[in-house]
């Protein structure tokens, strides 16, 4: 399963859990934490939303990632 971790009023989080919820693909949505923020920023992630897979950090996304989302729509 996939966690989306989203920003408020951010459209980018949006497109994500719009696409996701089209193609079918089980996610849960969670907020933007401090830890959450400060994790991904070591991985080098400065856009929202980020997208980790079965909380696999090392197979993570940030921001709209229509590449990377093709793995899990189809």
């Amino acid at each position: 399963m996939l966690t989306v971790y989203e920003k408020d009023n951010c459209q980018a989080c949006l497109f994500t859990k719009r696409t996701l919820s089209k193609h079918g693909v089980d996610y849960e949505v969670k907020p933007i934490t401090d830890e959450v923020l400060a994790h991904a920023a070591e991985l080098g992630f400065q856009s929202a939303p980020i997208v980790v897979p079965d909380g696999d950090w090392s197979k993570a996304w940030s921001g709209s990632n229509p590449t990377r989302m093709k793995a899990y729509t189809g």
